[in-house]
C-alpha cells in the first residue's frame, strides 16, 4: 500500500508509527500543487484566510512528492490516521505515480473538495493574503516557509511554491 504526500506528510515523520517499509520522490502526473485552499483556523481566519496547498488537476502538470510504502496490514490504520489528519473535506483517491527509480505503483492521496477555495487570480494576490494571515498554529508566511523548506529538504523544486516564495520576497 502507498501513499503520496505532497506537503506537511513528506517531512514529519508521521509514517515511523505505521512500519513504513519504504520511502521515495515520486511523480503524480496530471496534477499541480496550487496555494487555493483557505485556511481558516490554522494558519489564518475568517477575515485573513492564509493560502495553504491542495492539489489540482492540471492535464501537463507534474507533482513531485514522497511516495511511502506500508504493508497492507497497516492499510486500515494508515488510512484511518490520514482521513483524521487531512480532515472530512479532503476525498482519498488512488492515483498511478512514478517512483523515482521509474517504477509505477498506485497511491492514495487526498483532494481537497470543500468550499474553502481561494479565487486569487495571480500569484500577488495570494502573497499579499499570506502576509495578512495568522491563525493558531502561525502565519501564513510561517506556512508557505516550512512548505518551502519541507521542499527543499527533500530536493524538491516546484514552481508554485517558488513563484509564491518570490512574490512575497518582492515585497518585504
Amino acid at each position: 500500500m502507498w501513499v503520496f504526500s505532497y506537503g506537511s506528510l513528506m517531512g514529519d515523520g508521521w509514517e515511523k508509527r505505521f512500519e513504513c517499509q519504504r520511502r521515495s520522490i515520486a511523480d503524480l502526473k496530471g496534477y499541480e500543487r496550487s496555494f487555493t485552499k483557505a485556511s481558516i483556523r490554522n494558519w489564518g481566519s475568517r477575515v485573513h484566510p492564509a493560502p495553504t496547498l491542495r492539489i489540482i488537476r492540471r492535464e501537463v502538470g507534474i507533482c513531485r512528492g514522497v511516495a511511502f510504502e506500508f504493508p497492507q496490514g497497516q492499510k486500515e490504520h494508515v488510512t484511518e490516521y490520514l482521513k483524521g489528519r487531512e480532515g472530512k473535506l479532503f476525498t482519498q483517491v488512488s492515483v498511478p505515480m512514478v517512483l523515482n527509480d521509474g517504477e509505477h505503483a498506485n497511491a492514495i492521496t487526498f483532494i481537497y473538495e470543500g468550499k474553502n477555495i481561494i479565487a486569487a487570480s495571480n500569484v500577488d494576490e495570494i502573497a499579499s493574503l499570506a502576509r495578512r494571515s495568522e491563525g493558531t498554529d502561525g502565519t501564513g508566511l510561517d506556512y508557505i516557509k516550512s512548505v518551502r523548506k519541507t521542499l527543499a529538504d527533500e530536493d524538491i523544486q516546484d514552481i508554485a511554491v517558488e513563484s509564491l516564495w518570490s512574490a512575497i520576497a518582492d515585497v518585504q
